[in-house]
């Protein structure tokens, strides 16, 4: 039982004496965050809804908990493989993922003149050299990478389709149902060629998407002209930037002044529910609308004209459109974003992959 007190303790990020003064008490009693309590259900067996993770009392959440064993051994021998805590974006994707609403980004790109044998061989060359694509997660907590035997790249074949709308629909259900972080596929309907692209972002973020296409596309460069070249692992992808940033602790001195400034911020938006719960339980629900090109190109244009991204826009779009329903008219709005600077090169093979990739990255 200490053992499981301590390590749950380390998820909830508190101690185990006020753990144990309320173990009597249910979850929803000690005010933690969506993030503790994601990353405590990722480690419950068996695994509760939300809502019945926060009326478990504490008793009950210990008897569930996944239970680790300590091997040293393992772990000296383990040493050099890349594992990094799962960073608090990376919990939002996984809660949403347990909801049905997964982080994944579809692009298909209509290509004329490629040479598929040579493009297969720089995808495999840059997929088969990069820990990133080979991901995994560990205890619900840390990233980690496959052993280097479990490695692989995706399938050469071409389908030949009748109607690309439908096999959209079915090659997104098999990423889904599969359980897949990434995915590349070629179609052909008649003469028209297209390439596929899927992309869970809990391990890659816009940033790493955009330099893994440009190595691709480099390499692909390079073997057309009868070179082959080596993959250059830099700069840093995801998994590293993740290592790197659960290594760097804010001051306290910049905690304070943070937490001086929270004070002053306004409540979020006060709109009106259907059901006003005493619990306030976790939930995703999956929105969209889709713009014409005509809708799409006035906003790009307006934006451009008030030196904004488009991005920006429809943010400050949709806060107009919160603002009309919310009964307080100051309110602030949180957007999760990984802060990757990207160094792009334009590719020609693909700009118009790093331009979708980018914009994504501001919205985030």
């Amino acid at each position: 039982m200490h053992s499981r007190l301590n390590r749950l303790a380390g998820l909830l990020r508190t101690d185990t004496e006020e753990l144990i003064k309320n173990i009597t008490r249910p979850i929803s009693f000690f005010g933690f965050d969506s993030v503790d309590l994601a990353r405590l259900r990722q480690n419950l067996e068996p695994k509760p809804s939300f809502q019945e993770l926060y009326g478990l009392p504490l008793k009950n959440v210990l008897e569930r908990l996944i239970v680790i064993e300590d091997d040293s051994s393992k772990a000296e021998a383990t040493s050099d493989v890349l594992i990094s805590p799962v960073l608090d974006i990376q919990q939002s994707y996984l809660m949403g993922s347990d909801e049905g609403c997964p982080c994944v980004v579809y692009q298909e790109f209509k290509v004329d003149g490629l040479n598929l044998d040579v493009f297969w061989q720089a995808l495999d060359q840059v997929v088969l050299n990069e820990p990133m694509c080979h991901a995994a997660i560990e205890g619900g907590t840390q990233q980690t990478v496959k052993p280097r035997s479990d490695w692989q790249s995706v399938s050469h074949l071409v389908a030949d389709i009748k109607n690309f709308a439908a096999y959209r629909e079915t090659i997104l259900n098999e990423f889904h149902r599969n359980g897949n972080y990434w995915h590349v596929a070629a179609a052909r309907d008649g003469s028209e060629l297209r390439l596929l692209l899927i992309v869970n972002m809990l391990f890659m973020d816009a940033t790493s998407v955009v330099e893994l296409c440009n190595r691709v596309s480099r390499c692909y460069q390079e073997r057309l002209a009868g070179r082959t070249i080596e993959v250059q692992i830099e700069p840093a992808t995801f998994l590293e930037f993740a290592k790197i940033r659960s290594n760097r602790q804010p001051s306290d001195d910049v905690i304070a002044q943070w937490q001086e400034r929270l004070a002053s911020f306004p409540k979020a938006p006060q709109l009106p529910r259907r059901k006003h719960d005493d619990q306030n339980a976790t939930s995703f629900a999956r929105v969209s609308r889709e713009l014409d090109a005509a809708e799409w190109a006035s906003l790009k244009q307006l934006a451009q004209g008030n030196g904004i991204t488009s991005s920006a826009l429809l943010i400050a779009v949709f806060s107009d459109v919160v603002r009309l329903y919310s009964e307080n008219r100051d309110f602030t709005l949180t957007i999760t974003r990984s802060d990757r600077p990207a160094d792009v090169s334009y590719d020609p093979l693909y700009v118009s992959l790093v331009v979708v990739f980018n914009d994504y990255s501001e919205r985030l």
